[in-house]
């Protein structure tokens, strides 16, 4: 009997490195593709060397390969630049491209990753159905838009979507600018690290468990925006403490004394998500634990 091709994009990446660690063990027929053939992990996947910002390149492998099955987790998420960065118009065109061959060449469920930054977070705790949406930044427009096209897009088509709105993630291969790897490296080099003051609270979720809610959804038959989120928020502050106390280096983290103009709180409603018997595996210490345990690797092989 033949098994389902599932095409994985974005399969290097922070969250698509787990996805496909989960997927390995899967009934499916795992496919992925990469712009660097270098990066290709897992031999039971099949990786496809090409550039999803070419229309062509795109048409060419769905007609050869044609996939029922699709998750797309790639987009240009810099953390230096994403937020405003024309490249999400890019991303949005692409996307639509993707999506438009799959379902042409037989594709059935799309299961795509989008981010909490599409919520206005002058609210408290945001559900995927109710909460107000935002335009603030070229990011957040640009998921929001999409979402929006998909969504008739499938209607239209009959074609199966889920849409994955990502909270707040850490974990191992997370770009070193961000919160968690950069007190981490600080720490372990022997360096200061700075934070905010730190009140603000975030719904955080170590990546394998990201990773296990979007595989969850992707085998089931949910549609729509559903939240990667917790359902619980943690101060920035003990966040930044747990990464000291582990590391036993609690007096070399300096908070800011003003606080910062950001939101005081963002928190996902976990609802849809747990409805499908999915929980959290780690918890804020065993998070931070594995991750830390990771980042020494990395600074010993580096």
């Amino acid at each position: 009997m033949n098994m389902s091709k599932v095409l994985v994009t974005g399969g290097t990446g922070f969250v698509g490195k787990q996805v496909l660690k989960l997927l390995d063990n899967s009934k499916f027929e795992i496919h992925a593709v990469t712009r660097d053939s270098n990066k290709a992990f897992s031999s039971r996947v099949c990786w496809h060397e090409l550039d999803l910002l070419q229309p062509e390149e795109i048409e060419s492998l769905m007609r050869e390969l044609r996939p029922t099955l699709l998750i797309h987790l790639a987009w240009d998420v810099d953390p230096q630049t994403y937020w405003h960065s024309e490249n999400n118009f890019i991303w949005v065109k692409s996307t639509l491209a993707l999506a438009h061959s799959f379902q042409r060449y037989g594709g059935k469920r799309m299961v795509t990753a989008g981010t909490c930054a599409e919520y206005d977070w002058i609210e408290g705790e945001l559900t995927e159905d109710f909460s107000v949406l935002s335009q603030g930044s070229l990011y957040s427009s640009s998921k929001n838009r999409l979402f929006a096209l998909l969504q008739q897009f499938a209607q239209t088509t009959e074609m199966s979507l889920a849409w994955c709105r990502l909270f707040f993630l850490y974990g191992p291969f997370e770009s070193s600018t961000r919160l968690v790897p950069s007190v981490i490296c600080s720490l372990l080099d022997n360096r200061d690290a700075g934070c905010s003051e730190g009140s603000q609270r975030r719904d955080y979720m170590h990546v394998k468990d990201a990773a296990r809610a979007i595989v969850t959804i992707f085998e089931s038959e949910m549609n729509g925006a559903v939240n990667i989120a917790s359902g619980h928020a943690v101060s920035i502050r003990s966040v930044v403490q747990e990464v000291a106390r582990q590391l036993g280096k609690e007096d070399s983290v300096n908070f800011a004394i003003e606080k910062s103009d950001v939101p005081p709180l963002v928190l996902g409603n976990a609802d849809k998500l747990k409805s499908l018997g999915w929980r959290p595996n780690y918890t804020l210490q065993t998070g931070i634990a594995d991750t830390i345990s990771w980042w020494r690797t990395q600074v010993k092989g580096g």
